[in-house]
């Protein structure tokens, strides 16, 4: 992971107390907007983290996409979209990577997909096409 000082916008880390879970969203309206050394993109991921043992979950909710829909079906009459994906590195207790994995929502079957649960307490997330125009939320939690 590259430091928050590399960044345009400092790549967020997300800490809890062992009292707390960790929780929110993360807009790929940030990554596709801000610039290849934005807070979302390979060069700054999202570091999440959680206290020891917890694990973080993470879900894509899609919006419809008119244009894609009306793209893709010929008439506009459908709600075909077309899947939104994030890269997940996975990172072990000392800090190294372990895994680097994509995973994409539903492509618009469902609004919220689940997509990852971590085996660490320590992910770092990114969107993986910046060039697409498709937006959409990963929510993150943390789990016990």
């Amino acid at each position: 992971m590259q430091t928050p000082s590399v960044c345009y916008t400092s790549s967020l880390e997300l800490t809890t107390s062992t009292d707390a879970l960790p929780s929110g969203l993360l807009s790929s309206f940030m990554a596709r907007n801000g610039g290849r050394k934005a807070a979302g993109t390979v060069a700054c991921p999202w570091s999440l983290r959680a206290a020891p043992y917890q694990r973080i979950t993470l879900s894509i909710i899609e919006f419809p996409d008119p244009a894609a829909s009306a793209a893709a079906t010929g008439n506009g009459g459908d709600d075909v979209t077309f899947p939104s994906c994030v890269v997940v590195v996975e990172r072990t207790g000392s800090g190294n990577r372990s895994s680097e994995s994509i995973f994409c929502g539903g492509g618009g079957r469902r609004r919220e997909n689940l997509v990852y649960t971590s085996v660490s307490n320590a992910i770092d997330v990114y969107v993986a096409n910046v060039t697409s125009s498709r937006e959409f939320l990963v929510k993150y939690e943390g789990d016990e």
